[in-house]
């Protein structure tokens, strides 16, 4: 962003995903934990660069379609297995999941 000229302050992120999707086929099927994984580096990452999430979707068991606008940045999501299509703007912060995935 930064070759770009885009200033770190500009940026709007949002995180979608981190579904447990994958077992261990087993008897006894126990999910391997790579989503949260992936979301937890996601959050290291992105605390190490000092930015903040504006909203997301992360964790679950559902798949995820997304759709962005890039003329507007809003992003709407559909999860795979049904459900409504919600859209996420600034305001979706839900500070207990960030918690749980701290701790």
């Amino acid at each position: 962003f930064k070759k770009s000229g885009v200033q770190m302050e500009e940026l709007e992120v949002k995180l979608f995903g981190g579904a447990e999707m994958i077992t261990n086929g087993g008897k006894k099927a126990q999910v391997i934990q790579v989503g949260r994984m992936n979301v937890e580096m996601a959050m290291k990452k992105l605390k190490g660069l000092g930015l903040e999430l504006k909203s997301y979707d992360i964790g679950g068991t559902l798949g995820r379609r997304l759709f962005f606008d890039t003329s507007s940045g809003e992003v709407w999501v559909k999860r795979l297995a049904g459900g409504s299509v919600s859209l996420f703007e600034k305001k979706d912060i839900h500070k207990q999941t960030l918690m749980q995935l701290d701790g």
